[in-house]
């Protein structure tokens, strides 16, 4: 079976979505493209009504895998698929009825590695919007990979290139070159992204906004505590230095600093484990060869990335005292923190 499009979506906790998902999937307006569903490790009854809503759905296929996070699902998803085209998307985000068609538009001859779209961010308080930003691309080829990666930092400042659901990627260099996401439960779409990168030489950029994301700092994967959070930072930092290196190791330090802070405002944060481990966690963070390396080398080419990188140069007990005033303030203010963050 040859299609255009696999849609990859992994559900984890997501009963109450999966009606309006699927409504969503089935008014997509195209022929060429079949939706992959993969459970991973719910506690509740997500995929005994995953299964009721497909049977014998022809577009929607349910699957089950074991809790080893979104990485491992879309790993699943992408083995399985039998589209020349992959999107990732997530359960409880909106889809565009016309996402597959707009797609198509953008590269008629079908000769791109990649499509970045522009996007729109929610910002989720309590099951409702407090915010809601754009974040806007221009309409762009890359025609060579040497423009693309001297582009690529900028790209990741601007939040384009982290994430994996405003994108368009090829299943054959995904299939060519064995690239699956690690199993981790955070920042494996960085991780990822670097992986697929590496193969691209025709790279388009567009104006339209394909994505939308909602965000709940209170409640979201990317804010939640995860022992192996710091080490996977610190792999995609490595492998976004290996990938660019003298072009962008300042910015590249500097979004690490970024990504590290809201770390440890996660540590801070959990109720997993108590204040005298948590503030251990958060010294090995902050003495690690790699965070002193990058505080001295980061890019200050903003107020808010000075600030960060001051806020690094502190001695341990003022810097963690600054740190758990900021983690407060994300779980209480995610608006203003998001605005931070835009502006980075």
């Amino acid at each position: 079976m040859s299609l255009n499009y696999s849609i990859v979506i992994p559900v984890h906790n997501a009963e109450r979505f999966l009606a309006n998902l699927i409504k969503q999937l089935h008014d997509i307006e195209y022929q060429s493209y079949e939706c992959l569903l993969i459970e991973n490790g719910s506690t509740d009854d997500t995929w005994e009504t995953l299964i009721k809503l497909t049977a014998n759905d022809e577009v929607c296929r349910s699957f089950q895998v074991p809790p080893h996070g979104p990485g491992a699902a879309r790993n699943y998803g992408i083995e399985h698929a039998h589209g020349k085209y992959l999107l990732f998307l997530d359960a409880d985000d909106p889809i565009q009825s016309d996402i597959l068609l707009q797609y198509d538009q953008i590269a008629p001859q079908n000769d791109d590695d990649l499509i970045i779209s522009s996007f729109q961010f929610d910002t989720m308080r309590e099951n409702k919007v407090v915010v809601s930003q754009k974040y806007q691309l221009t309409d762009h080829v890359f025609t060579n990979q040497s423009d693309f990666f001297d582009n690529l930092y900028d790209l990741m400042n601007r939040q384009f290139a982290y994430v994996i659901w405003n994108k368009r990627y090829r299943l054959d260099l995904l299939i060519d070159h064995q690239i699956r996401f690690p199993e981790f439960f955070s920042c494996e779409d960085r991780i990822f992204n670097i992986r697929y990168f590496k193969y691209c030489q025709r790279v388009y950029t567009t104006s339209k906004v394909l994505a939308i994301y909602r965000y709940d700092a209170a409640h979201g994967l990317t804010t939640r505590y995860d022992p192996d959070k710091f080490k996977t930072f610190k792999q995609w930092y490595q492998e976004a230095i290996d990938l660019l290196g003298d072009r962008a190791t300042a910015g590249i330090s500097a979004l690490y600093l970024k990504g590290l802070t809201s770390t440890i405002f996660s540590i801070i944060r959990t109720k997993k484990i108590d204040r005298k481990h948590k503030k251990v966690e958060v010294k090995l963070v902050y003495f690690d060869k790699s965070v002193r390396r990058a505080q001295q080398q980061a890019i200050t080419d903003s107020k808010i990335k000075s600030l960060t990188k001051l806020l690094y140069a502190f001695p341990f007990p003022i810097f963690y005292l600054a740190v758990s005033t900021g983690s407060f303030l994300e779980y209480r203010l995610p608006a203003v923190i998001e605005k931070l963050k835009r502006n980075y």
